[in-house]
Parts: C-alpha cells; structure tokens; sequence
C-alpha cells in the first residue's frame, strides 16, 4: 500500500542529517518566506476579520493568530496563519520537472510557525521538520497533478499536512500511515478557486487543507483509523487526480524552487519584469496615442493567468492572478508593491486604459520552452513611433538568475520594517541565517504574535 510506503519514507528522511547545502537552501526559503507573511501583515482589513474570528474560539492555552494578539484553539490558529502566508502573494513556487503539478513550499513555513509555537520546537527541530515539510510537498507535486483532474494545485496538501504535523507529533510507523488516511478520507478541494472568477478564497485553500491535515495527526495520535488503500483502493485519490507510477523514489530538487521578487502569481513575474523593461520609455507616451500592447507568452501563462475574467479582476487575488492587470501596472508605475492590488489602485482611469489595450498571444515556441524557461515579450504600438519592445526568458528569482543572499535579506528587512525596528529586524534576520544554534523560538514569533494596528506607514524607528 502507497500509505506505508509513505510512511516508511517519512522515517528515511527522519534519519537523515542535512548536509550544510541543504540547510542553506532552507535557510534562504525560511527567509524569503517569512518576508511574505510580514508582507501580509499589512492587510489590516483581513486582520481584523481575524479578530472577529478568533472571538469565537478564545483559548488562553491555544495558539497565536498572527496579527491579532490573541491565542485561539490550534486548527482555527493554522487556517488563519495558513492564509498570511499567502495573502501577499510573495510566495516561492516548486514546478515539477515532469510537468505534473506544482506547489508553494512556502506556505509551510506558515504551519510550521505554528507547530513550533504549539510544541515549543527550537532552532534545529524547526529546520529538520521544514526539510520534510518541503521535501514532501514538492514530492508530491511530482507524483500528482490535481489541475488535471479538475482540482485545486492544494488538493494533496491535505494528506502532506497531516505527514508534515505527523513528523512534529513523533507519530508511530503505523500512525503515520492511518493519519494519510484520515487525511485523504476528509476529500480533495476542487479548483473553483481557480477558475472563473478569482476570488480571495485562493488565498485560503492551503490553509483550509492544513486544517484537515492538522486535526488527522491529532486523530492519529489519539488512536483513531481511517479507511484502507487510501491513495490506490477503488475510491483512492489515485482514481480522482493524475499521477506518475513511483513515488519519491528520487528525492525533489528543492534548488529548483521559484522565488519571488513582486506580490503576484508565478506566472506573472516574467511579464513583469518585462514590462519594468519598458516603464521608462513608455511613461513617455501620450497613453492616449497607444494603440495596443501586445504581451506574448507560453501556454501555462495563458491558461492560468490570460483567462478572460483576468480582464477585469475584482479581487485582490484576481488582480494577482491577472496578466493584463500586472502588465499594466508594470508599464504605469514602474514597480509591484502590496498597494499596487487594492481597490483604490484598480479604480486608476490610467490603468484601466492600458489594460483595455493589452493583447495576449500563445507563442508556441515559448510553450515548447516551458518549463526549463518561462519567457515573455511585449510589444508597445503607438502613434507616436516605432514600437517598443522587450524579452526575458525568465524572471528574477528564477534558479537561473536567483535572488542573492543580499537580496532576500533586503526583502525580508523591507517588511519587517512595518512591524518592529530595523535593529530588531536585522536581529532576527542573523537569528534565522544561524538557526540551527537557537533553543527557543519566541524571537521569531514574536513580530507575528503582536496585535497589528500599523495603515501603510512603517515603524516609527525605521
């Protein structure tokens, strides 16, 4: 049974040290991702939906809800905490070298927070279990492909959620193997989320899946079973989403791993960046003059983020997800920022113009090149003169032109700004590059844990 199989590799990896390669790896995603969730932070309106949330389920034993001061009961902490890691949209993306499916190993970096907070996890726990919560939803993400079959890219991280707080919860071979089952028995999110139009439930359905995952470990725990042949039975996960025939066989390479330099969906940096290319002539324009914009890319590109709603998004993860609204604020403004998304910026005449102008094209050549590559050109054509015109063939975070060290620090000191002091800031951000040495955690929970109040201004001391 697959079940066991899984079991058995989750006790492999258990035994494994990490080579100083990969606690670099990890240390650079930790940060990079811990920048996304202060970046999320900023969104004072979802903040205080949280507080009305977590009023529901007080608990003076339970578990922080970022942003809120306020300690909740565990499952509620984890889908609160799971959608600030993703709110921003500044999440790392795993795409499967196989073309099967895809992830954001950042969101672990949520759950993982909050399994630290709940069992006082110290430095070099907290990176072990990162490592296998990274390892397995990057695994997963080669062995399935849940867009295939009609459901959300999220739909197994129900079942390495539940493995993820298995390994944190020091699980038998035999309770990990049942908490899969159990996690696979609670069903698979469908992709409305994803598809039509966009709205801010894309930022929750990893959460929503963590809750599952985190309340089957603890089923396990307890001595509960769910039903056998959970992945290859006759009703098993295997009969609803594609999938390869082996499972982690070779381990999935986390250098593969997206980072991102701007607030939007993965798909979208390339074109982004492009149009940055452009933004100092094209602000020379008379806009008015601009006959069209032609913005041409790879298939994948097109079908997750050239959809016609994304013509007229009308949420912020709409705006995220949407190519000709990122393409134009690119060319306007000249930069992506957590603003950039809110309804005030998507009222912009300007920017309205612009987007009604944008013309998406398929270029077969780049869909071949995909996804060794994740190209994009854009042509401006006005009035005024010969058109303007740039090409990339990746983004800036891709593996073959990587963030630097330097500039996830940088990244990460950018939002920290909003929530503590730079010398804070930059404590913690020495902390977190040395973690493994750490025995507690609290000074990394910390600029979470707080009530926020802040609009968009940063720290008084910053």
């Amino acid at each position: 049974m697959l079940e066991k199989l899984i079991a058995e590799k989750i006790l492999e990896l258990q035994k494994q040290e990490l080579s100083d390669e990969i606690r670099t790896i990890l240390k650079r995603n930790i940060l990079d991702s811990f920048a996304g969730i202060c970046a999320s932070l900023l969104d004072t309106s979802l903040i205080e939906k949280f507080k009305h949330y977590t009023a529901f389920f007080p608990d003076d034993h339970g578990v922080v809800a970022w942003g809120t001061g306020r300690k909740t009961q565990l499952i509620h902490a984890v889908f609160m905490n799971g959608i600030l890691g993703r709110r921003s949209d500044l999440v790392n993306t795993y795409l499967s070298p196989d073309h099967m499916g895809g992830n954001h190993p950042s969101d672990n970096l949520s759950l993982m927070l909050t399994l630290a907070d709940w069992r006082d996890l110290n430095g070099e726990q907290f990176l072990r279990g990162t490592a296998i919560a990274y390892i397995l939803s990057c695994a997963f993400s080669d062995y399935y492909n849940p867009e295939g079959g009609g459901f959300d890219h999220d739909a197994a991280s129900g079942v390495y959620t539940a493995l993820i707080t298995g390994h944190i919860l020091e699980l038998t071979p035999k309770e990990l193997i049942e908490v899969q089952r159990m996690a696979g028995a609670m069903g698979l999110n469908p992709n409305q989320a994803g598809v039509g139009v966009i709205t801010d439930w894309k930022h929750c359905t990893y959460a929503s899946c963590a809750m599952r995952g985190v309340s089957a470990a603890i089923m396990a725990r307890a001595g509960l079973q769910g039903p056998v042949d959970i992945y290859r039975g006759e009703a098993g996960i295997d009969r609803f989403l594609p999938h390869v025939s082996s499972f982690m066989e070779t381990l999935p390479d986390l250098n593969r791993i997206v980072f991102k330099r701007w607030q939007a969906l993965v798909f979208c940096q390339t074109a982004i960046d492009t149009a940055l290319e452009l933004h100092s002539r094209f602000v020379q324009l008379d806009i008015t003059r601009v006959r069209h914009v032609e913005v041409w890319n790879y298939h994948m590109a097109m079908i997750q983020a050239g959809t016609p709603d994304s013509a007229n998004p009308m949420s912020r993860a709409g705006r995220t997800h949407s190519l000709p609204y990122c393409v134009a604020a690119a060319l306007l403004w000249g930069t992506i920022d957590y603003n950039t998304f809110s309804d005030e910026a998507a009222q912009t005449s300007t920017l309205k113009n612009i987007m009604s102008k944008i013309i998406l094209h398929e270029d077969p050549d780049m869909t071949t090149s995909y996804p060794l590559k994740s190209p994009c050109r854009i042509v401006v054509h006005s009035e005024e003169g010969p058109p303007l015109e740039a090409s990339l063939e990746y983004p800036k975070g891709d593996p073959h032109t990587p963030l630097s060290d330097e500039d996830i620090t940088a990244k990460a000191e950018s939002y920290l700004a909003y929530l503590t002091d730079k010398q804070t800031a930059r404590d913690i951000i020495r902390r977190i590059w040395s973690l493994e040495s750490e025995q507690e955690l609290r000074w990394f929970l910390a600029p979470l844990q707080q009530e926020i109040s802040h609009g968009e201004e940063a720290h008084s001391d910053s």
